[in-house]
């Protein structure tokens, strides 16, 4: 079986995302714009925020563990005069349409056919407005931001 890689993992993240209800589009691996605009939203970007490899056994046994994150930027933090009581209402519902769709066994059989994936280890969902990871080509977004570690032995 082939070994789990960043661009896999997002690959398939990007269609899983793609699939959830007022998702208009979710990017695999490098292909993130340069820019959204509100016809693309909502929209999820990836990105692998770190790794940690681990030697088992030998040298040829490992355990591989991928963070990584997706930020799904529902609408800009100024449209509708910047009221975040609009805003709020258009993007909190997709922290329990994203945990519903990745706590289903179809979705966690996929996920498992990634490589030698062997585990989800945390999985998590953050509500925001603006900020670091919320921030995009310079323009802040109302949005979440979701965390995934996973691991893979081979």
């Amino acid at each position: 079986m082939a070994r789990t890689t960043e661009e896999n993992l997002i690959n398939r993240m990007a269609t899983e995302f793609a699939s959830i209800s007022g998702i208009k589009n979710a990017y695999g691996f490098a292909n993130n714009p340069d820019t959204l605009n509100n016809s693309q939203l909502p929209a999820v970007v990836f990105f692998p925020a770190s790794f940690d490899a681990e030697i088992k056994a030998n040298y040829n046994r490992h355990r591989n563990e991928f963070e990584f994150v997706a930020v799904l930027f529902v609408a800009p933090r100024q449209d509708r005069g910047g009221s975040l009581k609009f805003l709020e209402n258009a993007a909190l519902p997709f922290l329990g349409k994203v945990r519903s769709h990745f706590q289903t066994a179809a979705v966690i059989t996929r996920l498992f056919q990634i490589g030698n994936m062997t585990i989800v280890t945390s999985f998590t969902g953050t509500y925001g407005a603006g900020g670091q990871l919320l921030t995009y080509n310079g323009v802040e977004y109302i949005g979440c931001i979701f965390r995934w570690t996973l691991v893979e032995i081979v």
